[in-house]
């Protein structure tokens, strides 16, 4: 999983509950991650504020006995109580998210009996504190019985794992959103990159989406155009150019109508003036329950296979009427040549006639 407790740890929601929970039972409890970082707390018994955390010597018992506890957690242990060398009780239970050991919650500075006032009274001599005060401090610490001890933390550690949960799902969604978004951007690319033009429409037929390619083609604004209202818009034509195309001969709306449109011709007049030919293929779009999404239409420009088509067809009846001129033209000279053949074969028969005679 690659996380941190921090990770799933809000600090200001949890140690409102810690807080609340300290008022109300008079336990001191924190939360801390697997290297010893408190990433939450619900405050400290003066004795360990203003003599054990102090002391540069005691200070380091704490730290000894937090990391004692964390490796027992680490063992497997679900619960563990353990004495602080510093002679108060602490308890720690495992935050376990997801079958992954992430960090402790802690209460503590407590004890299960009668406090040693011998130790605790060597202690202060050892370390140099006023024994009256650090005395007296001791005679804050509370008490407790090992049963109210555990039920304690098990109660704060299912409202933790409560918290830690709902940050785990916020986490899982906004992965999940930042996936969506980079999928997103990816189709964007593209969808974009489409040397085709690809308009798309909601259910209402309102225009709703567009490449490019589909912009260059007819200069789209970016506010969405009814359906219905294009041929307002882009003064639109069927393919004689003349007659002004109803909404239901507009392929994106017969996709919506008629479920499915393909290889249809049309040629749009945009409002450059500059006309283009297209052929369109597109579909309704529906959801899994059968419901209308809207529709998409492929917009493929033929205009200059067209005008190819044309100059080929004009260039063919070009040639056709140059054969024509020339099959009349040798058609003449054939009927002349005739003319002169008659002519000269009878002048040749009358010669041969007067030399017969003679």
């Amino acid at each position: 999983m690659n996380y941190k407790l921090q990770d799933f740890i809000d600090s200001e929601r949890i140690n409102v509950l810690l807080d609340l929970f300290h008022k109300t039972t008079g336990f001191l409890t924190a939360i801390l991650d697997l290297e010893g970082n408190v990433l939450s707390k619900s405050g400290w018994r003066e004795i360990c504020t203003d003599f054990h955390r102090v002391n540069s010597k005691t200070c380091e018992k704490c730290f000894v006995s937090d990391t004692m506890l964390s490796k027992q957690m680490a063992e497997g242990e679900k619960y563990h109580a353990y004495e602080c060398l510093n002679g108060l009780v602490d308890v720690a239970v495992p935050i376990i998210i997801d079958g992954e050991h992430l960090g402790n919650l802690f209460t503590g500075q407590f004890l299960f009996k009668e406090p040693n006032l011998d130790f605790f009274r060597n202690q202060a001599k050892q370390y140099g504190y006023n024994e009256e005060t650090y005395m007296n401090a001791l005679k804050k610490v509370p008490i407790v019985s090992k049963d109210d001890a555990k039920t304690a933390m098990d109660f704060l550690l299912n409202m933790t794992l409560l918290f830690c949960d709902i940050t785990k799902q916020k986490m899982v969604r906004k992965q999940s959103e930042q996936a969506l978004l980079k999928e997103k951007q990816y189709l964007e690319a593209v969808f974009n990159s489409l040397s085709e033009g690809i308009v798309s429409c909601d259910e209402h037929g309102i225009l709703n989406r567009f490449n490019n390619a589909t912009m260059e083609f007819h200069g789209l604004p970016k506010e969405p155009i009814p359906a219905n209202e294009w041929a307002n818009h882009y003064n639109l034509y069927h393919p004689d150019g003349i007659t002004p195309m109803q909404k239901e001969d507009i392929p994106l709306f017969k996709a919506l109508k008629d479920g499915i449109i393909k290889d249809t011709e049309i040629t749009i007049i945009p409002k450059n003036g500059e006309a283009k030919t297209f052929i369109t293929n597109g579909q309704r779009v529906i959801d899994s329950e059968g419901n209308s999404l809207g529709a998409v239409v492929a917009m493929h420009d033929i205009t200059q296979h067209k005008e190819a088509e044309k100059e080929l067809k004009n260039y063919q009846e070009h040639l056709e009427e140059i054969i024509k001129e020339r099959t009349s033209e040798l058609e003449e000279k054939n009927k002349k040549l005739d003319k002169l053949n008659k002519v000269f074969v009878g002048r040749e028969l009358r010669m041969a006639e007067l030399k017969n005679n003679k």
